[in-house]
């Protein structure tokens, strides 16, 4: 079992450090941000100089319920308090950059600080100001911190006398804000590093461009990812219905509107991870209507090849296609299954670990439709049994791997 985070003190690091630790990123200021990315990491207590308690900072996060009563400010400790604090390890975080919660887990990870020293986090451009420090190094450096004063500059003279020990780390954990003028590009790189590494070439080129500025806008409004979760559910059975309905038109309608869910499908992931609320159950929640859909569709497809040819039997392929498509689904989310990229069977199923292929059946489906209806019979049977056999093999992969 880990242990139990320090104490966080929240500290400032550049001249504009408190214009930037209050504006807003993504609808959330930059402060509020590095707070729950901290609490997400395990960090259960935080003093904060009482430079940064204004309406923007100190309303929102005592309201939030992952830092209900977890947050001090240094001008309302007690002496006492204040002492035992100064002879205490504490992890010092910066409030003027923003920074993912692995940054804060890579370092709790780390070897304890040397007696007397500290652990401070490294980048390619030099020190990061995340610092685990041993309550010699730290008692000096808290005094400042809950001054308000910027402790940048004394962190990089212990780091020259060789106080601090360096810890490298990826770059991708980190983003620096150095003036209050790189905030809108901040927030354009945040938002740009929401996506999944399952993404594919429909994912990366058409839904992420469409997605993200949807993403920006609603990460302002008081818009759940959950809800917006529902609504791809919506638009997505709105599409099942209207490939079902068979005639060209309805079946275009019902791709345009698959097209939406999917946008909004990649929506709900992105808000998650910017308001930092993912969760299991929202996970699950992600899973268990991408099923829905997909399956759906699937259906839908089986019932209008059946009409369209006038071939009952296709019904039950739909069917088979369905069942095939939510056990992949399923599979691939209770073992876990990484896109992964190479040559052989994991390759190929990396490869298959996304919606490129869907999106390929539907649209085939709906040339055929235009142009030659008795192809759709091939390609429900290629849906049915591809999807099958892509859950059996990624199963059988995983269980061999775990052997």
């Amino acid at each position: 079992m880990p242990p139990t985070p320090p104490t966080a003190v929240v500290c400032l690091t550049v001249p504009e450090g408190r214009r930037i630790a209050l504006a807003e990123v993504a609808g959330l200021p930059v402060a509020l941000r590095n707070l729950l990315a901290a609490a997400r990491a395990g960090v259960r207590r935080f003093v904060l100089p009482a430079a940064l308690r204004t309406k923007e900072l100190e309303g929102p996060a005592s309201r939030d319920p992952r830092l209900a009563g977890a947050i001090r400010w240094a001008d309302r400790l007690e002496e006492a308090e204040r002492r035992r604090l100064e002879r205490e390890p504490l992890l010092f975080l910066p409030a003027d950059s923003l920074f993912e919660p692995g940054l804060i887990q890579t370092l709790l990870a780390a070897s304890p600080p040397p007696r007397g020293g500290g652990t401070v986090l490294l980048d390619g451009g030099g020190p990061i100001p995340v610092l685990l420090a041993d309550p010699a190094l730290a008692a000096p450096l808290f005094r400042l911190a809950a001054d308000g004063a910027p402790i940048h500059e004394a962190l990089e003279a212990d780091l020259r006398r060789g106080a601090v020990r360096p810890h490298p780390v990826p770059g991708d954990l980190w983003l620096p804000i150095p003036t209050s003028e790189e905030l809108a590009a901040a927030e354009a790189r945040l938002c740009a590093a929401r996506g999944i590494a399952n993404d594919g070439v429909v994912d990366r080129w058409v839904n992420r461009r469409l997605s993200r500025p949807l993403t920006r806008l609603l990460v302002r409004l008081p818009v759940t990812p959950n809800q917006v979760s529902l609504a791809s559910l919506a638009f997505g059975l709105l599409g099942a219905v209207g490939v079902w309905a068979g005639s060209l038109a309805f079946s275009a309608l019902g791709l345009g509107l698959y097209q939406i869910a999917t946008i909004l499908d990649h929506t709900d992931g992105e808000l998650a991870r910017l308001k930092l609320l993912e969760s299991p159950q929202g996970a699950w929640l992600d899973v268990a209507i991408d099923t829905l859909i997909h399956g759906a569709l699937a259906l839908a497809l089986g019932l209008t090849a059946a009409r369209v040819l006038d071939l009952p039997i296709l019904r039950g392929v739909g069917l088979a296609a369905a069942l095939g498509v939510a056990a992949s689904a399923l599979v691939a989310k209770w073992l876990a299954l990484p896109a992964e990229t190479g040559r052989g069977l994991r390759g190929l199923l990396g490869w298959m670990a996304n919606r490129d292929l869907f999106y390929l059946i539907l649209l085939a489906s709906l040339v055929a439709l235009w142009l030659h209806p008795p192809a759709l019979a091939w390609l429900l049977a290629i849906l049915a049994l591809g999807s099958h056999a892509y859950w059996l093999a990624a199963a059988g992969v995983r269980v061999a791997t775990r052997r």
